[in-house]
């Protein structure tokens, strides 16, 4: 949570890609963690200003923001479909993902 809500918020992030690169090398080698870590991802995709993957693959105007957010999510997201048993949660979560960005794009 305090890469997502706090640090990615500050004006400077000196460190941001070491946070990332550690944030993702963790969730890669902890399938357990990942899990975790892509639930409370998706429980916040129904929050408003709290969503991160609006916040940081929509709406994020700074790129190393963008770039860094997209390692980490797809970092736990590839990490839970080596288990099975996540794999066909994933892909229903991904597909309700897909129509929310359809649908805040055809609001524009």
């Amino acid at each position: 949570s305090y890469l997502f809500d706090i640090f990615m918020y500050s004006a400077d992030k000196p460190d941001l890609n070491e946070w990332a690169d550690a944030l993702l090398e963790t969730l890669r080698q902890d399938t357990h963690g990942a899990w975790a870590f892509v639930k409370k991802l998706a429980g916040k995709t129904g929050e408003v200003s709290g969503n991160w993957l609006r916040t940081y693959l929509v709406d994020c105007p700074d790129k190393a923001s963008r770039e860094a957010s997209v390692k980490v999510f797809s970092a736990a997201v590839t990490s839970c479909a080596s288990v099975d048993t996540e794999l066909k949660l994933l892909e229903d979560w991904s597909g309700a993902f897909k129509e929310m960005i359809e649908k805040i794009f055809e609001s524009q």
